[in-house]
């Protein structure tokens, strides 16, 4: 228990004296949004979405820093068949915690992200079903992306997301091990030092 808090107090000395290199910041955009299922045939497809939120970068050095997101993100999918045709909408706030390499004009970033559910509904025809009682209430999973800088603290990103852990239980009324996936075109801005 001492070796944790000597640690956190270190880190958080840390942090303290590497003030100077925290920047704050927000971006939006699109999400292209769909479910992927283990050991099947996919008839889910893509749907644009909406994403934005809140970025903080905290910088190690002139080439790596952590970025911390709170993000509120549209997901879901569109399913269509010979018989069925509906529509999933699945809002969550994800926090991604990346390690950003930054070579000056391009950023390559990657990390864990932990997704918070806020809404889920299936929509089939005219009728609209509340599903939030066949979706976890958070996901874990992964990013990955690459960005460009395009002028002073304004940005470019483009990132891939996908669930590691299976937030549904049910899809379409049926038991599936289904994932979120996710590509998401962002321009964000940073505030400058």
């Amino acid at each position: 228990m001492k070796k944790i808090l000597i640690l956190v107090i270190v880190l958080f000395s840390f942090l303290e004296v590497q003030a100077q290199s925290i920047r704050a910041g927000f971006k939006i955009g699109g999400n292209l949004a769909s479910l992927r299922k283990t050991g099947t045939n996919n008839d889910f497809s893509y749907k644009l979405k909406f994403h934005g939120g809140l970025i903080f970068n905290y910088g190690l050095s002139d080439l790596l820093s952590l970025q911390p997101e709170v993000v509120y993100s549209q997901k879901g999918f569109e399913y269509k068949n010979a018989s069925v045709s509906a529509e999933g909408k699945v809002n969550y706030i994800d926090v991604p915690f990346l390690l950003k390499i930054d070579t000056g004009t391009l950023f390559f970033e990657g990390g864990p992200q932990i997704s918070f559910l806020t809404a889920s509904k299936l929509k089939s025809g005219s009728t609209e079903t509340d599903t939030k009682n066949w979706t976890k209430s958070t996901a874990f999973g992964l990013a990955v992306g690459v960005g460009a800088h395009v002028g002073t603290g304004t940005f470019v990103s483009l990132r891939y997301q996908t669930d590691i852990s299976e937030p549904y239980a049910r899809v379409l009324n049926q038991p599936t091990e289904a994932r979120n996936v996710v590509f998401q075109l962002s321009l964000g801005y940073l505030l400058n030092r």
